[in-house]
């Protein structure tokens, strides 16, 4: 699908050039952005992504899944809220 996975580190293999698309995941783990990355990248805006069905089976906000604090032992939860979140940014050009 042309997509590159970056992890904490700029490679050779995993360094974006100018015009291209990063999208990091908004959830409860963090996840770093290659520093030297942070300066060359331009906000774009947030998508939210929904499940088919109003049931998601992981969700630290409706305490679903693996955060079911409270609820018992339901793994899943009715709900409108999207399944995941990612926050979208342009890879400026290098200076």
């Amino acid at each position: 699908m042309g997509y590159h996975y970056l992890g904490t580190e700029l490679s050779k293999e995993s360094n974006p050039a100018s015009g291209d698309i990063v999208f990091v995941v908004a959830e409860a783990a963090q996840h770093d952005i290659p520093p030297a990355l942070v300066p060359r990248l331009i906000y774009v805006g947030r998508e939210n992504v929904f499940p088919p069905l109003p049931v998601l089976t992981t969700s630290i906000i409706a305490r679903a899944g693996y955060w079911c604090h409270g609820l018992g032992v339901l793994p899943y939860v009715f709900t409108d809220m999207p399944l995941c979140t990612f926050v979208i940014y342009r890879v400026r050009p290098e200076r």
